[in-house]
């Protein structure tokens, strides 16, 4: 470097948003085993809900798609990696436990669960999920993925 010439840093990337961090999901993961029966979801819950939350549909839309209502040409709903390494966390940092094909809430998922609600942290996603009626099942996560119940 010669004398009088600054040299300029590389300019910085983009920040990840909240959606692709781990960190993030698994917080989002509990509040959407929670909306399943018996705090228990399977990989297809877990992918349909997350679907449902990233591409930011109203409750009407997944509604329909839970119920199995879905023209033809319609998107169908995505998986997504993130989810998995968002279970595989949850599991390894025992907030969840396998339970058959399913995962639950375990004693520190509910816990942990009970601390995101409090501190009013997920506002957004709490709120979309609070307006899906009831809890979602297995058989609707099916139909929404094509698939016989």
């Amino acid at each position: 470097m010669t004398a009088g010439t600054r040299q300029q840093a590389p300019a910085r990337g983009q920040p990840v948003p909240g959606e692709l961090r781990i960190g993030w999901r698994v917080p989002v993961l509990l509040l959407m085993v929670e909306k399943c029966w018996g705090r228990r979801a399977s990989w297809a819950q877990m992918h349909v809900l997350s679907w449902f939350l990233l591409t930011r549909r109203t409750a009407d839309d997944a509604q329909r798609l839970l119920s199995g209502d879905v023209p033809l040409g319609e998107e169908a709903v995505g998986i997504d990696p993130a989810v998995n390494l968002a279970i595989d966390r949850a599991v390894g940092e025992g907030l969840l436990r396998p339970a058959g094909t399913r995962v639950e809430l375990t004693p520190a998922g509910e816990a942990a669960l009970r601390h995101v609600k409090d501190s009013g942290a997920f506002e957004a996603e709490r709120a979309a999920l609070d307006a899906l009626q009831g809890k979602v099942t297995e058989a609707q996560a099916k139909r929404a993925f094509g698939a016989r119940a």
